[in-house]
């Protein structure tokens, strides 16, 4: 469901741009087969991960995790770790132990088991793992959009579209940096 701004028909503004702070695009996911490096994860050219993950130990564990999954994870590649890459994004995990990480697109190479704590699946505290970690943790964004399309005194209308094609007013998206607004939506 796309954002769409539109000039305020009172103001004729400057040239510019409307600035979308985050944004992804995403491709189809199913579970694949376990990885066992770093360099199994998908990167791009500039050294950031080119998918979102939802990335979990090897075993038990996945036994665990993956009959949860017959939702569709909002399109992100979705693996089990061993190896190097389970020692990487599961270090403190001891022997039989569950938990899952979220990792987004974008992130550099050098950061991607760099995690927050929202961003793991704690079974013990989120025994819901679609309700309680998935939707809240992994799938909830925040973008935020700037106005430096109109005159400095303008404004832009603000819509939200639809599923069903309607236009709904969400507001007007001031000029500048200090009047951008933020808003919270779901990737997929």
């Amino acid at each position: 469901m796309p954002f769409l701004p539109s000039r305020h028909r009172r103001r004729v503004g400057a040239a510019g741009a409307l600035f979308l702070l985050f944004g992804a695009s995403y491709a189809a996911a199913t579970v694949r087969p376990t990885l066992h490096s770093l360099s199994d994860l998908p990167f791009n050219a500039d050294g950031r991960l080119a998918q979102h993950l939802l990335l979990y130990p090897a075993g038990a564990c996945a036994a665990r995790l993956e009959p949860q999954l017959h939702w569709d994870p909002s399109h992100r590649l979705v693996h089990s770790v061993a190896g190097e890459a389970g020692a990487l994004f599961f270090p403190d995990l001891v022997d039989g132990g569950c938990s899952a990480v979220c990792v987004r697109r974008g992130t550099a190479r050098e950061l991607v088991h760099a995690l927050l704590p929202h961003h793991r699946y704690d079974p013990e505290a989120q025994p819901d793992f679609f309700r309680d970690f998935f939707s809240p943790y992994c799938e909830k964004v925040e973008a935020g959009f700037m106005n430096y399309h109109t005159a400095r005194d303008g404004h832009l209308d603000f819509y939200w579209i639809s599923q069903t094609g309607e236009r709904v007013y969400q507001g007007e998206l001031k000029y500048g940096e200090r009047n951008t607004r933020f808003i919270t939506s779901y990737l997929g």
